[in-house]
């Protein structure tokens, strides 16, 4: 009777550790960082705030309504009136800008971001409004999507200029991320939203500068 007890507790002390162990990787598989989030301010006239996304896999991945390609970046923010395609989300004028003409002194708060964290920023800037207004700006659309993951709450303050003084006193630092270079064939409006949403290349008006 002893030995059949003992061999039961042995038992289950191996489906214990068997569990634990498969439950700890698991965990580990999801708390795996994908991707680095940025949220990034230029001060100019009038100024711009946007999102910039960086792939640190060797696979391609969905963020939003863009497959960004392995070890990739793409820069996501809405427009109004600088842009001829329309008024909302766009993907890599920043980065377009960025390669084409250059850019300097604008502020940034970076985060890593897990599977989990990546997916509900992606389902995020696909639920948003896609739209563009003087209270719903640029800095609405990178605060908002900013904080869905981060701690590091910003408040929508309208202008640019006070968002990044905002990200100043958060620990903001100054030219970085760089931004990888991409090409005008990169650079597109999003027209829908949700499972809907689909990009189409933007007209060679909307790759000015940003100022």
């Amino acid at each position: 009777m002893k030995k059949t007890a003992k061999r039961l507790l042995a038992f289950l002390l191996a489906v214990v550790i068997v569990c634990g162990t498969f439950a700890f990787g698991a965990s580990a598989a999801e708390e795996k960082i994908v991707a680095r989030v940025s949220v990034v301010c230029l001060v100019r006239t009038p100024g711009h705030m946007w999102i910039y996304v960086e792939n640190l896999t060797n696979k391609s991945m969905k963020v939003g309504a863009y497959t960004l390609p392995k070890n990739g970046g793409v820069s996501i923010g809405t427009f109004g009136p600088t842009r001829y395609d329309g008024y909302g989300i766009y993907y890599n004028v920043e980065s377009y800008c960025y390669t084409e003409y250059g850019m300097s002194g604008y502020k940034s708060l970076t985060e890593d971001l897990t599977a989990a964290e990546l997916k509900t920023l992606s389902d995020g800037i696909l639920s948003y409004r896609n739209s563009w207004g003087p209270f719903r700006n640029c800095v609405a659309f990178a605060s908002q999507m900013w904080n869905l993951n981060s701690e590091k709450k910003l408040s929508n303050l309208i202008f640019p200029a006070f968002a990044n003084l905002q990200m100043t006193f958060k620990g903001a630092i100054t030219d970085n991320p760089m931004h990888k270079a991409v090409t005008a064939a990169k650079v597109y409006r999003q027209y829908g939203t949700g499972a809907d949403a689909y990009l189409e290349r933007v007209s060679d008006r909307s790759l000015g500068d940003l100022s």
